[in-house]
């Protein structure tokens, strides 16, 4: 039963476009084709500094961001190597470096490393460590909600 949705799925797109592979192909298209992030990474970078960025929308600037969320997860997992189980840790390392491979789709992939978060409850026990974090959060909610609602950002 868990295979019929996929199944009709493939037929459905079979029938309609004569593929049944289409969303695979469909990954390749011009401007999500899978691009190495280190270079998606120097040129968001040097857009941003040569003030491209205002002709490119908001790209560069998701792109330092997502780059900075990458670190900040990889910094997470090996800190998380002492913490929870070992198994935790590996599942969230491994995690990581998957993503890396679409720097898009980083924001999907680190929102489900429970590892991390549980390493970041154990550092946040100071307070002043604690506001900063609690503001910067409430910060990028209301960043990225504006994003959001603007069309800049899907998830």
């Amino acid at each position: 039963i868990g295979t019929t949705g996929p199944l009709i799925y493939l037929i459905y797109l079979a029938y309609r476009f004569s593929n049944p592979f289409i969303f695979y192909k469909s990954q390749f298209v011009e401007g999500w084709a899978g691009t190495f992030p280190l270079k998606i990474l120097q040129t968001s970078f040097t857009s941003f500094i040569n003030a491209k960025y205002m002709t490119t929308r908001f790209y560069p600037a998701l792109n330092l961001f997502y780059f900075v969320l990458f670190i900040f997860s990889l910094i997470m997992c090996i800190y998380s190597w002492n913490r929870p189980r070992i198994s935790y840790s590996v599942w969230a390392s491994l995690t990581v470096i998957v993503s890396f491979v679409r720097i898009e789709s980083m924001g999907r992939y680190t929102s489900v490393l429970f590892p991390a978060f549980i390493v970041l409850t154990l550092m946040l026990k100071n307070k002043i460590l604690y506001r900063i974090f609690l503001y910067a959060s409430i910060f990028l909610l209301c960043v990225f909600t504006i994003l959001f609602n603007h069309f800049y950002w899907v998830a």
